[in-house]
C-alpha cells in the first residue's frame, strides 16, 4: 500500500472512532479524486476505503430513528456498490488474502442486514474459499444462518440451518481460526453465547445422525444427472439447503410459498400465480443448460439459410437458449411485481408495473407497503440490482449492461461474438462476448431464484410476524 492510501485509511478510521462527518466526507470526495487517477492496482482499495467511508456515514445517521428505519438509505445502496467494484475490479486478486476476506465478509455483513441472506452466504463462502478458517466470516455466517432459519416456514430446514450455523461458531472459536485483527473479547463470547443456545436447542429437536443429504439420487438418465449437478453447483434450485451447499439433497425445487389467508370475497390465486413463476424459471434454467452444451451446432440448425458475415459474429439454438433464458429470468421479476401488487393490495396499474418500480409512489416507497417487514425490505433491496432510466441509483456495478442486454434481446437486435473479438455496440444493436453473454443469463437466473425466495419469506412473515 502506497503512503497517501495509507494515511487516508487511518484517517478515515480515525474519523469514524470520533463520528466526524465532516472529515468523512472530505476523505470521501479524496476517494472519488483519487479514482479518477489512481493506478489500476490501488482501485480495490480505494473502493474498500469509500465504502467504510459510507458505512461510517451511515451509522452516525442512524442515531436519527427515522433514518434507521428507512428503507431508502443512500449510504448503504452506495456501500454495496463500493464493496462490489472493489471485488469486481480484476485487480482484486492483487490485494493479500486478509484483505480480499475483509472485504468479502463486509459485503455478507450488508447484505445479512438489509434482509438478503442468499447473497450474503455467497460472499461469505468466497472469503472462506481464500482463508477457511477466517473467523469474523465463519462468525456472521453463523449468524447469517441463524437469520435465515427464523425466516424459514419449513422446521425441518430450519434445523439443518442451525447445524450448519453452530459448527461455524464452532470453527470461529478454535484454535485454528484466523483473526484479522485484534477484536474484544466480547466478539467470542458472542460466538460462545449463540453456539451454546443453538446446541441446547437442537439437543432437543434434531437428531444429525438421521440427516443424510447425500443418500439422494440425482435422476435416472446422464442427461438429467448432469442438469441438476449444474444446478447444484450454481446454486439455482429453488430450495434453500442449496444455499448451504451442493448436496443432492437440495436436487429439488421443493420450496413454495407458506400457508396465507384470504379475504371472504377473494379468490384464492397466489399458489397458482407461484407455480407459474417456478415452472418459467425452471424451464429458464434448463434453456441455458442446453444453450451451453456439447462443441457442435444443435440439429436445429441444419439447413437453415443464414449467411456468414465474417465479424466473428456467432448464432444458432445455442446461442438463442441463452437468450431466451436471460429474457425469461428478466421477465419472472416484473411478474412479481404484479404479484406482490396484488398480494400486498399496492393499487399500481397493472399495464405500467415492473421490479424496479412497483415499490413507489412518485420517488417515494408507496405507503401501503409494511414497511415493518424486513423480509420485503429484501426483496426491495434486490431490486436495487436492476438499473431503471427513473430510478437510476443502483447496487449492482453492472445494472445497465444487464438492463441494455434485457432491451436489445426483446426490442431490438442482441449480437453474439466470439471470445476475443473486437467489437461495439449501437442504437440498433447491442453486442456482448460469448462467455458474456452465459454469465449475465447466469447472473439474471441467481437474481430471480433470490426474488422468489424472498418473495415467500416476506410471505411468512406477513402472515406470521405482522
Amino acid at each position: 500500500m502506497n503512503k497517501n492510501l495509507e494515511q487516508l485509511g487511518m484517517e478515515i478510521d480515525k474519523a469514524s472512532d470520533q463520528s466526524d462527518l465532516e472529515t468523512l466526507s472530505q476523505c470521501l470526495a479524496r476517494c472519488e479524486k483519487m479514482l479518477k487517477s489512481a493506478r489500476n492496482a490501488d482501485r480495490p482499495l480505494i473502493y474498500y476505503f469509500q465504502a467504510n467511508i459510507f458505512s461510517a456515514i451511515r451509522k452516525i445517521k442512524a442515531n436519527d430513528e427515522t433514518y434507521l428505519l428507512s428503507w431508502v438509505q443512500h449510504e448503504r445502496t452506495s456501500e454495496v456498490l463500493a464493496l462490489r467494484q472493489s471485488i469486481r475490479d480484476r485487480h482484486f486478486h492483487h490485494l493479500d488474502k486478509i484483505r480480499r476476506c475483509q472485504i468479502l465478509t463486509n459485503l455478507g455483513e450488508v447484505f445479512n442486514a438489509i434482509g438478503r441472506p442468499i447473497e450474503a452466504l455467497e460472499m461469505w463462502d468466497s472469503a472462506l474459499r481464500i482463508i477457511p478458517q477466517f473467523a469474523m466470516a465463519l462468525g456472521n455466517r453463523g449468524f447469517g444462518l441463524c437469520d435465515y432459519s427464523g425466516a424459514l416456514y419449513d422446521r425441518g430446514h430450519q434445523n439443518i440451518f442451525l447445524m450448519q450455523a453452530l459448527g461455524n461458531f464452532r470453527q470461529a472459536l478454535s484454535s485454528q481460526s484466523v483473526w484479522d485483527s485484534e477484536y474484544p473479547n466480547s466478539v467470542r463470547e458472542k460466538f460462545q453465547t449463540r453456539a451454546n443456545q443453538i446446541k441446547a436447542f437442537l439437543d432437543h429437536n434434531f437428531d444429525e445422525s438421521h440427516f443424510k443429504p447425500y443418500d439422494w439420487p440425482l435422476g435416472t438418465s446422464k442427461n438429467e444427472q448432469k442438469f441438476r449437478k449444474w444446478r447444484l453447483d450454481n446454486q439455482l434450485f429453488l430450495n434453500p439447503l442449496n444455499d448451504l451447499d451442493a448436496w443432492p439433497i437440495a436436487a429439488h425445487d421443493v420450496f413454495h410459498i407458506p400457508d396465507h389467508s384470504y379475504g371472504i370475497d377473494e379468490k384464492p390465486r397466489f399458489v397458482q400465480f407461484y407455480d407459474l413463476l417456478k415452472q418459467e424459471y425452471v424451464a429458464a434454467c434448463l434453456l441455458l443448460f442446453e444453450g451451453i452444451q456439447g462443441k457442435h451446432n444443435h440439429y436445429a440448425d441444419k439447413k437453415n439459410l443464414v449467411f456468414e458475415h465474417g465479424d466473428g459474429s456467432i448464432g444458432g439454438a445455442k446461442v438463442e437458449k441463452q437468450k431466451m433464458a436471460f429474457r425469461s429470468a428478466y421477465s419472472i421479476l416484473d411478474k412479481i411485481a404484479i404479484f406482490l401488487n396484488e398480494y400486498y393490495d399496492l393499487g399500481k396499474d397493472r399495464r405500467a408495473l415492473s421490479f424496479r418500480t412497483v415499490w413507489h409512489d412518485g420517488k417515494d416507497i408507496n405507503s401501503r407497503i409494511p414497511q415493518n417487514n424486513w423480509r420485503l425490505r429484501g426483496l426491495y433491496a434486490l431490486s436495487l440490482d436492476l438499473f431503471d432510466g427513473e430510478f437510476r441509483e443502483t447496487a449492482l456495478p453492472h445494472a445497465e449492461l444487464l438492463n441494455d442486454v434485457r432491451n436489445a434481446a426483446e426490442h431490438r437486435f442482441l449480437q453474439v461474438y466470439e471470445d476475443g473479438t473486437i467489437f461495439q455496440s449501437d442504437d440498433i444493436t447491442t453486442r456482448v462476448a460469448y462467455s458474456e453473454l452465459y454469465r449475465l443469463a447466469l447472473r439474471m437466473l441467481k437474481i430471480s431464484r433470490a426474488a422468489l425466495i424472498y418473495l415467500s419469506l416476506s410471505m411468512y412473515h406477513q402472515e406470521n410476524v405482522v
